[in-house]
């Protein structure tokens, strides 16, 4: 989902692939399965009124921390635990 680099597809051997629906279409949907049932009246009202709000503070922030695992895991050799993973 986050990475769109054809170069490190190709550094992986990999082909890089292209979907036929872009990216946001996909987290517009999860957005809405996730908000627009919220507990919170408040929460769905804005929600209703500012979809993006919620879809593009979150999108970043989990690229952003999915990039800083990689990169993280590439520093160690991949050879954390499971144990280890979870304790961030």
């Amino acid at each position: 989902i986050f990475s769109d680099s054809a170069k490190d597809a190709k550094e992986e051997g990999c082909m890089r692939q292209q979907m036929t629906t872009q990216k946001n279409t996909y987290m517009q949907q999860l957005a809405a399965s996730v908000f627009a049932g919220d507990e919170d009246l408040k929460v769905r009202e804005y929600f209703q009124a500012h979809p993006l709000a919620f879809l593009l503070t979150r999108c970043f922030r989990l690229r952003k921390k999915y990039n800083e695992i990689n990169l993280q895991l590439g520093q160690t050799g991949a050879g954390l635990s499971f144990e280890e993973l979870n304790e961030n």
